[in-house]
Order: structure tokens, then C-alpha cells, then sequence
């Protein structure tokens, strides 16, 4: 039986007529995704926490794509996890601005807590 669940974002609809569920790993991976799609300041409700979730990576979108720019990705992605992703350890990221393909190359390593299983994260972030 599955210890994590979140809403699918598929929206897919189960044999029951429900929102399908993800769960554990997958649900661990859509937080992740949820916490860098989301803009900073941009998750709806009230409260300080919500004033600084999210890791806002449209800001990058424009940004030069340099050595310290990718440092910065990546150390905010680390801030943003170690806050609101208390279910995995990053164990390591790795930020690479690929100027011939103009994005930054997302590499996340981390462990789930309860389990020690070990996953890696892959995305970019593609330039205009």
C-alpha cells in the first residue's frame, strides 16, 4: 500500500469516476515538479509560507545563461526543497547552462526518506 499520495496532474479519471492518484515516488517527483513550476509567491492562500513557496523558474527564462546564473537555479531549488519537501534528502544538484541549446539542465538527486530509495530528477529550463 502506497505511504504518499498527491492528485495526478493528468487529471485522468479512475475505473471509480475519481481524479486519479499519484503515489509515493511519483508523487515525490510531482511535488518536486509543483515546487519548480510554481512562481514565487504565486501558490494560492494565505500566510508567510505562501509568500515564498515556489521556486519561480520563469525568472530564468531571461536570464543570462552563465555559470552563476545555473549556481543560483540550483541553490534556490535546494532552499525550496529543504523547506517544503520534507519526505526526500537532496543528496546532490546539478545546474548546467547549455548556451548552444540555450537552457539550464536540471539534475536532481535525492533519497526518500522513509524508504532510502534513491531517484534522480531530469528537466531544463528552455530559453525564449
Amino acid at each position: 500500500m502506497a505511504e504518499f499520495y498527491d492528485i495526478s496532474l493528468d487529471f485522468c479519471v479512475n475505473s471509480d469516476g475519481d481524479i486519479k492518484l499519484a503515489e509515493d515516488s511519483s508523487a515525490i517527483a510531482q511535488s518536486i515538479k509543483n515546487i519548480m513550476l510554481t512562481d514565487l509567491g504565486g501558490r494560492q492562500g494565505s500566510g508567510f509560507t505562501n509568500t515564498v513557496y515556489g521556486l519561480g523558474t520563469r525568472n530564468f527564462l531571461f536570464a543570462p545563461l552563465t555559470s552563476f546564473a545555473a549556481k543560483t537555479l540550483g541553490e534556490d531549488l535546494s532552499r525550496q526543497l529543504e523547506a517544503y519537501e520534507s519526505r526526500i534528502t537532496v543528496l546532490e544538484i546539478s545546474v548546467v547552462a547549455d548556451k548552444t541549446e540555450k537552457r539550464f539542465e536540471i539534475e536532481l538527486s535525492y533519497a526518500i526518506n522513509k524508504t532510502d530509495e534513491t531517484f534522480t530528477f531530469n528537466t531544463s529550463i528552455n530559453q525564449i
